[in-house]
């Protein structure tokens, strides 16, 4: 069995053991009684692409909450796929890049660094990864985790042509490997 496959098996054992499929408990506060559970989105999520789920992150993204599932699609390909907790529909799909892929490389105009800084100029802390990322319009980001110095974590895209930040949003939990 697959790492992959075993984290998609745990996180369904998860949801099924822990009651996850009732109401998602540890969202607490931030849930609301009609919001879908953990188990209702990671299914949305699968049926876009098939394969397995390897990482999930709870966050907001425009007052919404969401859960932003990395998928490993049938096609080989990774994804991300972010399902609206309120009515497990997809809110955004994402491919996720090496930043060495040309389909990267191509649109990026600003460095790896420039990114960075610009991140934590907004947003200072602890840099805790950078992935790429093309987004559904095609175009090019940056996609930084921070751990913010005043505590708690933030997701920031940083637009790889125009060094715009052009997402922000706090992390409030996190499943999974994180690549």
């Amino acid at each position: 069995m697959t790492k992959g496959k075993i984290f998609a098996a745990s996180l369904m054992g998860l949801c099924l053991t822990t009651g996850v499929t009732a109401h998602a408990v540890e969202l607490g506060e931030y849930a609301d009684a009609d919001d879908k559970t953990l188990e209702q989105c990671l299914q949305a999520a699968l049926t876009v692409f098939g394969g397995q789920a390897l990482n999930v992150e709870y966050k907001f993204e425009e007052g919404d909450p969401i859960y932003d599932f990395d998928i490993l699609g049938a096609d080989g390909i990774r994804w991300e796929v972010e399902v609206n907790a309120e009515n497990a529909m997809i809110w955004e799909i994402e491919r996720e890049v090496e930043l060495t892929d040309p389909m990267f490389t191509s649109q990026a105009k600003i460095s790896e660094q420039d990114a960075i800084n610009t991140a934590l100029a907004m947003f200072p802390g602890e840099v805790e990864s950078v992935e790429g990322g093309i987004e559904s319009d095609g175009s090019a980001a940056y996609e930084i985790d921070v751990i913010l110095a005043s505590g708690g974590e933030m997701n920031i895209e940083v637009d790889a042509a125009t060094g715009k930040i052009t997402e922000a949003n706090p992390e409030l939990w996190e499943i999974g490997e994180n690549e």
